[in-house]
């Protein structure tokens, strides 16, 4: 159903009621009618009114038939009827509930021509409603693109929460899917965006590359812009002296800005940046780690303290030694003998047989060895201690003492509380170390970072096009035959082809005239080259055999977009008088109405001005065009005598 068929003429493509062979108005005869696919919402104006009649009678004949109802709609949303449009798709969508197609472009009209950050909530819900209705019916490309256009033009850009699948989501599916015959041209002419990324997906469904990123990380901050006497902007263009990027190749100068990035980077990085700050790398924990140390062995003494006070866990095995049991032998014998010491002879021999008994003693002693991990003793000939892993007596030693730690839980816990303020302080130093290695890593790896996108945005920022270099891009973009952008369409151009126009079939000429907006938002003059130069404002009026269209509209000259703005027509036959009084050409009507062309005041600057008489200027000179008021109020004065 988007695509309606009906009897059209072959010449002048006027709708033709069944069974009429001769058209109503060219009178062309055709021997054989038959339907044609026509799309309203692609007609220029002046044959979209023959279609209004034609549905109108459609209606009229029969008020339930959905083809002409939905026909009327789409005739009324070419003319940016939209109230009227909308009350025909309705009327269709309540006969033909289950039509993807009208559910579409109802959502579609409902946007007005607006932005979609602009819509009310209402009106915002009631899109996402009608559109959720028409993807439930029929998953088709263009739906899933307006509601691309919808949820990050008005959901993202306002914060709002989407239920269902995000923008990111949508575009994912978008790629898979066939395009259909003018699904983009039909969303742009009724859809104003201006959402970065909603621009980068379309242009991506548009030349079938990926979509760039609107964003770059680590740009630095931007300084305020300097006073105007220094990197002020000058676009008045009869300052022929402005450096260019290479003097010695202007051509390319002016051909390195067809890239979108390139011009993107004029705006940009039109201001130097302040110098990164480097971050301190910081020092590795070398005091806290003494202290850390400190504590671990103060901790670990006490610990050993406690476990040796308590002994839990641990034991002490503890055998007579030869000389005490040689003192205890002593002291019976002088008992015995009356207080008499025994002679040396026997003496040095008891002696040696105590030390023998004592060690065998110790030696044959196998309880503790069994029930204790030993770990030292203490030599009774020396009074020494020795530390080890013993698992046997030794040979030839006179033991004093064992000490051991018990074969049980209880050493094992010992053994563990010993440790713990070892572990645990080593831990942590270790991770102390290991955190400040990989924050200096990281630090390190940011600072180099920021100097080398630092280095690359004031290197961007001293090798970008000049000022020079853009006001003659733009000047070569709005001229009719520009030798350096022959691949480029001006806006003349376009909407002479827009409107289905042959510039050569004119008697009268167009007017062109574009100026800089150089008023910023608070009404104050600005010479700053973002606010300045990123618009050109242009107004066209394409005089015609029997009318006259009057359009304003602006460019963006990043995106090379030339937005659909107001379209004005103005019938001849209507025109009583035309006036031109310097600011604005006056135009006034049958019924007492006018129609009115202001123009830029005379302070605004011009680009381009088509009034060369010398045909070896490429840019301004032409036949056809003028941005002298005067000469066109003239022409067409001629023009609309001559068709009365």
């Amino acid at each position: 159903m988007a695509v309606l068929k009906v009897m059209k003429c072959r010449e002048c493509f006027y709708p033709l009621p069944d069974g009429v062979l001769e058209c109503p108005k060219c009178h062309t005869v055709h021997k054989i009618v038959n339907e044609a696919p026509v799309n309203p919402l692609l007609l220029p104006p002046d044959v979209t009114n023959d279609y209004v009649n034609f549905f109108k009678q459609k209606t009229e004949e029969n008020p339930k038939d959905t083809n002409a109802l939905f026909g009327m709609g789409l005739v009324y949303m070419g003319l940016k009827n939209y109230e009227l449009a909308q009350r025909n798709f309705k009327m269709a969508a309540d006969q033909q509930p289950k039509e993807p197609d009208v559910y579409y472009y109802f959502a579609l009209s409902l946007f007005e021509g607006h932005n979609p950050i602009e819509l009310s909530d209402t009106v915002t819900k009631r899109i996402e409603e009608w559109l959720h209705t028409a993807t439930n019916l029929n998953k088709k490309r263009k739906y899933l693109i307006l509601q691309m256009v919808l949820r990050q033009g008005a959901f993202i850009a306002r914060g709002l929460q989407i239920k269902g699948e995000q923008p990111s989501e949508l575009m994912a599916t978008i790629r898979t899917l066939m395009p259909e015959p003018n699904d983009l041209v039909e969303i742009e002419q009724h859809v104003q965006i201006s959402d970065p990324q909603t621009k980068a997906w379309i242009d991506e469904l548009k030349h079938g590359k990926p979509a760039p990123d609107k964003t770059r990380a680590g740009k630095g901050t931007r300084l305020s812009p300097t006073p105007a006497d220094q990197y002020g902007i000058c676009y008045d263009t009869t300052d022929r002296d402005a450096d260019y990027s290479d003097p010695s190749d202007p051509a390319g100068s002016v051909e390195r800005l067809l890239d979108t990035e390139a011009r993107q980077e004029f705006f940009d990085y039109q201001y130097p940046f302040k110098e990164p700050v480097k971050r301190d790398l910081p020092f590795y924990p070398v005091m806290q780690t003494v202290w850390r140390v400190v504590k671990m062995v103060i901790l670990t003494v006490i610990m050993l303290i406690v476990i040796a006070a308590t002994e839990f866990g641990v034991g002490d095995y503890k055998g007579k030694t030869g000389k005490e049991l040689y003192a205890e032998w002593e002291k019976k014998y002088i008992d015995n003998h009356d207080g008499k010491k025994p002679d040396a002879k026997t003496k040095k021999q008891k002696q040696e047989d105590f030390n023998a008994d004592a060690q065998k003693e110790q030696e044959e002693y196998p309880d503790f060895f069994n029930d204790y991990y030993v770990f030292g003793y203490s030599n009774a000939d020396t009074g020494k201690p020795v530390f080890g892993h013993i698992t046997e007596a030794p040979e030839g030693v006179n033991i004093k003492e064992y000490s051991g730690i018990e074969k049980s839980w209880k050493g094992a816990l010992a053994i563990f509380l010993v440790l713990l303020p070892l572990l645990y302080y080593l831990i942590r130093i270790i991770v102390s170390f290991v955190i400040t290695t990989r924050d200096r890593r990281m630090l390190r790896a940011a600072n180099k970072a920021d100097r080398d996108n630092y280095e690359n945005a004031m290197n961007i920022h001293f090798t970008r096009a000049t000022k020079r270099d853009y006001i003659d891009f733009c000047r070569h973009y709005l001229a009719k035959a520009s030798p350096w952008l022959s691949e480029t369409g001006d806006p003349v151009t376009e909407a002479l082809r827009e409107h289905r126009v042959d510039e050569l079939d004119m008697a009268g000429k167009v007017l062109f005239v574009n100026y800089f907006e150089d008023e910023d938002d608070n009404n104050d003059q600005t010479t700053h080259p973002d606010e300045v130069l990123r618009y050109i404002y242009y107004i066209i009026a394409v005089p015609q055999r029997d009318k006259l269209l009057i359009m304003n509209n602006k460019w963006d000259t990043i995106d090379n977009e030339f937005e659909h703005c107001s379209v004005e027509t103005v019938y001849y036959d209507k025109i009583l008088s035309m006036n031109f009084d310097g600011e604005e050409i006056d135009i006034k009507l049958v019924g007492g109405t006018e129609t009115t062309i202001v123009l830029p005041p005379v302070t605004k600057t011009s680009l381009l001005a088509y009034q060369s008489k010398d045909p070896s200027d490429m840019l301004t000179f032409s036949n056809t065009r003028t941005s002298d008021p005067q000469d066109f109020v003239k022409a067409l004065e001629t023009l609309r005598a001559a068709y009365k």
